[in-house]
């Protein structure tokens, strides 16, 4: 999955003109794009992927939960041995719950239109879906990556220890988690997805 921001975008936000730290850089925007999925409880991140199958279990009634995503392809119910592709018009993808559903994406959860998917302990659906949460990466996930890297780039330099002093910046403490204001970045543009 490829990091939220760019070796360039770290460069031009860092003021960081000279060459030769592209690895410890990349590194710094990887491990803060993990840490950002980690915190948001987002499995498949924010970009989301080309299409792929994800197999989820069937309860019987019309609604199947599934995946957050941007788009589905294609639905099959597994039904005596073998797969079987629903028509595009016999479901309907949502997100929230089935009494007030939202149409915009990102979606997680699928409504089978005059009837209901099957049920029984092997009972299965299978969907084909653009996994994630979004096509683009938003810009404060993108803001969130460069402030979290720049903040672990510091500790590079500093070979990771938890305190550093500089003549513009005196002491500084650094802790081992997101930044408190990465977090609240996060958390106030509404991007932490409920654990289920």
């Amino acid at each position: 999955m490829p990091a939220y921001a760019t070796i360039s975008d770290f460069r031009i936000s860092s003021k960081l003109t000279s060459g030769g730290q592209d690895t410890q850089i990349q590194m710094c925007l990887d491990a803060a794009s993990e840490a950002i999925d980690g915190f948001c409880n987002r499995k498949d991140g924010f970009i989301a992927t080309a299409p792929l199958p994800r197999i989820f279990a069937s309860t019987g009634t019309d609604v199947v939960s599934c995946d957050e995503c941007i788009a589905v392809t294609l639905v099959e119910e597994y039904n005596d041995g073998a797969w079987v592709a629903l028509g595009s018009g016999d479901w309907v993808v949502f997100s929230g719950d089935e009494i007030e559903p939202h149409y915009d994406p990102p979606f997680s959860a699928l409504m089978k239109v005059g009837g209901t998917f099957p049920s029984g302990r092997l009972a299965r659906v299978r969907i084909t879906a653009q996994w994630g949460a979004s096509e683009m990466v938003p810009a404060t996930v993108h803001a969130a990556c460069l402030a979290q890297a720049t903040k672990w780039y510091k500790r590079f330099e500093g070979a990771f220890s938890n305190n550093l002093a500089t003549n513009n910046l005196g002491r500084k403490a650094f802790v081992q988690a997101l930044d408190p204001d990465v977090e609240f970045m996060l958390v106030n543009a509404r991007l932490i997805r409920p654990a289920l």
